[in-house]
């Protein structure tokens, strides 16, 4: 087993499902909590702990003074999860970016030199905040993005047609929320093109991708409705993360990183299809979309924009 240290910042659903997910897939050979309910911080401790015991890894109390000691900060602190009603991601804006704003201040002065994971919704947003205010180089920043959208895509495309996963590919790109939109024209069904594979069916492109892209996005509410929140999926979620940074092989995922011009979009934390392995992370620029997904790209990134006017970034 490596040696490998990470610190979760937020013991909340996500914070403590994450580690688990970690646990459960021996990334790590120590975990380390942070959180300012104390009471809560005390509890996930243990609790992880016993998890842990037949991984043989350890979980105990994190520290800001030792941020140079961890291979992998994942930040999940923010506002509560209310996606019910006519709410969105973007509800507490204000109150999640002084959130990462605090937790930020931490780094400034740290010369940190590992991979900070972000989770905190309003998930592009907050990256792009984290890099402002702490000072680190875009190359060590990563947002799970739209992968858990992605995931999500998978998973309701091998529910309708019956048919594993693995025989599915495809993205969801652009923002972690309303604007997020499935790359359809990339999608393969058992190495068939989405629309081949839906021709063959007598089914709508158009329709479909439209259906499924409310679908998608629709999924996430559903959770949050039944169980007040989402944390299986996203946990896991930044667990493989981790693992593609542990990988030699590169793999694709849809990540919010810190874009500069890539896909005429500029200095803003978006989707974009990236390599990813233990080499680090880098945006496919020749990643070729359709006309119209090209469209909801940049109407994705305006939508980004105007968010972080109203926090002034």
């Amino acid at each position: 087993m490596n040696n490998k240290k990470a610190l979760i910042i937020g013991c909340g659903h996500v914070g403590s499902t994450a580690a688990y997910s970690l646990i459960l897939k021996n990334l790590v050979q120590e975990i380390f909590l942070l959180d300012v309910n104390e009471s809560l911080l005390f509890g996930a401790i243990n609790d992880l702990r016993h998890s842990a015991v037949f991984q043989n890894i350890k979980v105990q109390k994190g520290s800001y003074k030792d941020l140079n000691a961890y291979d992998y900060i994942i930040i999940t602190a923010g506002p509560s999860q209310t996606l019910s009603g006519g709410a969105t991601r973007l509800n507490g804006l204000f109150k999640a970016d002084q959130i990462i704003k605090n937790i930020a201040e931490n780094f400034k002065s740290s010369d940190y030199k590992g991979y900070v994971i972000l989770a905190s919704n309003p998930l592009d947003l907050m990256t792009y905040a984290f890099w402002k205010y702490s000072g680190l180089s875009k190359k060590q920043i990563i947002g799970t993005g739209t992968l858990l959208d992605t995931i999500r895509y998978l998973a309701i495309l091998a529910e309708k047609f019956d048919i594993p996963t693995g025989a599915i590919s495809g993205l969801v790109l652009g923002e972690h929320g309303e604007s997020s939109f499935v790359v359809g024209s990339k999608t393969t069904i058992f190495d068939k093109s989405l629309k081949q594979f839906l021709d063959e069916r007598a089914i709508s492109y158009d329709d479909f991708i439209s259906d499924i892209n409310k679908e998608v996005k629709k999924s996430g509410f559903d959770i949050v409705s039944t169980q007040g929140a989402t944390y299986y999926g996203i946990g896991n979620t930044i667990a493989t993360i981790i693992e593609a940074l542990e990988t030699e092989q590169e793999r694709i995922l849809p990540l919010s990183t810190i874009v500069m011009g890539e896909y005429n979009i500029n200095e803003l934390a978006i989707s974009l299809p990236t390599k990813i392995s233990q080499n680090g992370f880098e945006i496919i620029t020749d990643y070729f979309l359709d006309n119209s997904e090209i469209l909801e790209l940049h109407h994705s990134s305006e939508t980004i924009k105007s968010y972080l006017h109203q926090i002034n970034l």
